[in-house]
């Protein structure tokens, strides 16, 4: 039996991180390998909702009511943690090793028409 060497690199496509992560956070994260971050991601996200819904509906806390509807400006927090969470998946995507071979290439040809000026 021979050992065969593989290379366990596979490429990835930079535009479905971000998009896993709009849909769940964390998931482009985990989808990157990025598997502690992802989990770190999804974790707080649902903590911090459940957080968020126990002190707007038991505690009555960071509560805004209108004619229409009441919620907590706290969601807001929570909207402003989900973008981030899409955006580090962008730059973890931007920045990995693993992107795909056209991504790959035409970053190769940018940097290279930049640094010929």
């Amino acid at each position: 039996m021979s050992a065969q060497t593989s290379n366990s690199r596979t490429t990835k496509n930079p535009l479905l991180a971000p998009l896993f992560s709009l849909i769940v956070p964390g998931a482009g994260q985990l989808y990157l390998g990025a598997r502690e971050v992802g989990s770190a991601i999804l974790v707080a996200t649902v903590v911090l909702a459940l957080l968020i819904q126990f002190t707007s509906e038991v505690l009555r806390i960071a509560v805004i009511e209108t004619a229409f509807f009441k919620t907590s400006w706290l969601w807001f927090l929570l909207a402003l943690f989900w973008l981030w969470n899409v955006f580090d998946a962008y730059r973890r995507a931007r920045d990995s090793d693993y992107l795909h071979p056209r991504v790959a290439s035409d970053r190769r040809r940018f940097h290279a028409s930049r640094h010929a000026l």
